[in-house]
């Protein structure tokens, strides 16, 4: 999910009708790549890092 900050409010608003994010975007991850160095067990060590390649581009906005 892109763009969500408070789930279960679409759009997110600080008022309503009044600075409101752009809506919610869903996607399916077509291909998920984790950091060579991820260990579960060891989160702490960091590399928690992954791309994802979404199932198709997502709309980018920008909220003044």
């Amino acid at each position: 999910m892109l763009g969500e900050f408070e789930i279960g409010r679409d759009p997110d608003c600080v008022k309503v009708g009044v600075s409101c994010s752009a809506p919610i975007q869903k996607f399916t991850p077509s291909k998920i790549i984790a950091h060579e160095l991820w260990d579960v067990a060891n989160f702490r060590n960091g590399n928690d890092i992954m791309l994802i390649r979404l199932d198709r581009p997502a709309e980018l906005f920008y909220v003044s």
